[in-house]
């Protein structure tokens, strides 16, 4: 399982990669053509907002696999290591919970959004809601291997 996990955040780390090229591209190519030829494109700035709609879940789905999110651990440190089991299953809980619940709100939110398109480029505007579907199945998934592995002991440090 664990295999699997780590070729599917490849995946999502590839997903990162092009989203990052997509804005870094559009952001130049806006740059270039408002101020080198006076003449801004109408397109760079739609595709560079969806790219970071995908940049933004797909990288939250990446932090949940690596264990990398921001976090205060003032009390955490200082409570026992049983307490701090506690704390990581039912936060893991949440997270999961809650992941699932996004995943459900995503799809339906998809099904209003049918035959909706952007402005400039005309490109579905569901793509913004996949981008939310597609970070929260990630997040979902991994936290729910790591809610697994800490309930079973096969993973002792904190998420």
């Amino acid at each position: 399982m664990k295999t699997l996990l780590h070729r599917v955040n490849g995946l999502y780390a590839g997903l990162l990669l092009i989203s990052f090229i997509t804005i870094i591209v559009c952001v130049v190519l806006q740059i270039i053509s408002r101020y080198g030829f006076n003449q801004p494109f109408t397109w760079t700035e739609e595709i560079s907002l969806f790219a970071f709609c995908w940049f933004t879940f797909v990288g939250g789905a990446i932090c949940s696999w690596e264990k990398s999110h921001l976090e205060v651990d003032f009390f955490y440190n200082r409570a026992g290591l049983k307490l701090q089991k506690y704390a990581d299953i039912c936060i893991l809980a949440l997270v999961t919970g809650l992941s699932l619940f996004l995943i459900v709100d995503s799809v339906i939110t998809m099904k209003a959004q049918v035959g909706i398109t952007s402005v400039a480029v005309r490109l579905p505007i569901l793509l913004y809601t996949l981008a939310i579907l597609v970070g929260f199945l990630g997040i979902a998934v991994f936290s729910a291997y790591h809610l697994k592995a800490r309930i079973t002991g096969e993973d002792q440090k904190r998420f």
